[in-house]
C-alpha cells in the first residue's frame, strides 16, 4: 500500500472518503514509500497489525485531532521497523 494513500485517509480531503469511526486498520500490509506525519493532527485511530515498512516512519509530534497537541495517541503493533522516530507517541504491542 502506498503511503501517500494512507496518509490521505488519515489527514483527510474534499475529494477523500471518510474513514470509518473506529480509525484504519491494516493487517499484514506492505508499506511503501515514507510515511511522514509529523505534526500532523489524525482525526482516527490508527492500527498497523503486522505491517512492514520500507522506509522508517516519522510521527514525531503527530497527534489525535481531539486531543490537544502533544497528547500521545497510539498506533497499535507495528513490526518489521528498524527505528521509529517519534515524540509524544505511544506505541502498544
Amino acid at each position: 500500500m502506498r503511503v501517500d494513500l494512507i496518509r490521505a485517509l488519515l489527514i483527510g480531503g474534499p475529494d477523500v472518503p471518510s474513514l470509518h469511526e473506529t480509525g484504519l486498520r491494516l493487517g499484514g500490509v506492505w508499506i511503501s514509500g515514507g510515511l511522514d506525519l509529523e505534526g500532523c493532527r489524525i482525526g482516527r485511530d490508527i492500527g498497523l497489525v503486522d505491517c512492514r515498512f520500507e522506509y522508517q516512519p516519522v510521527l514525531r509530534s503527530a497527534s489525535r485531532q481531539n486531543e490537544p497537541k502533544r497528547v500521545p495517541s497510539t498506533i497499535t503493533t507495528i513490526s518489521a521497523i528498524s527505528a521509529l522516530t517519534t515524540a509524544a507517541m505511544t506505541i502498544s504491542r
